[in-house]
């Protein structure tokens, strides 16, 4: 029984790790996107990806879609 679980927590942990290096390689090819892309495409990305930005008292504050 302590077998299965552990061998459902590496799993689990080798699904999370290949989550993980497939974001990462999406990011580096969103530096590539972001340097060929338009102003309106940047525009378009930009307001896709943040929810809501709050300023007040010295301080911003950017909530962003996940």
């Amino acid at each position: 029984m302590v077998a299965d679980e552990y061998q459902f927590k590496i799993q689990k942990l080798n699904e999370h790790r290949e989550e993980l290096e497939k974001f990462t390689k999406s990011l580096e090819n969103l530096n590539v996107l972001w340097d060929n892309a338009t102003f309106e495409e940047r525009k378009h990305f930009l307001r896709r990806m943040i929810k809501e930005i709050r300023a007040g008292n010295g301080k911003i504050e950017i909530d962003i879609r996940l």
